[in-house]
């Protein structure tokens, strides 16, 4: 089975399309879910590992989804607005 983005893995925010203060704030918004951890050993600061939650393990997929749109949501907000 392929790996999905949604359920495993690094995932790299293009900091051009995912501004760090949309990451941080989206972070914060879901910090009873699941952590953004900084991939290690990589030299690109926009490298990250969703670790959803134990207590949330179930819904993994579905909250690393949600997460992620919501980066994008508050990503087109900022670029719309800064137009």
């Amino acid at each position: 089975m392929a790996t999905s983005l949604l359920t495993t893995g690094p995932i790299t925010l293009d900091p051009t399309v995912y501004p760090q203060s949309c990451v941080s704030a989206a972070a914060t918004a879901y910090a009873e879910f699941l952590q953004l951890n900084p991939v290690p050993d990589t030299d690109r600061s926009n490298d990250f590992e969703i670790v959803i939650l134990p207590a949330f393990a179930s819904n993994g997929a579905r909250l690393r989804g949600e997460f992620l749109n919501y980066v994008l949501d508050l990503s087109i907000q900022h670029h719309v607005r800064c137009e």
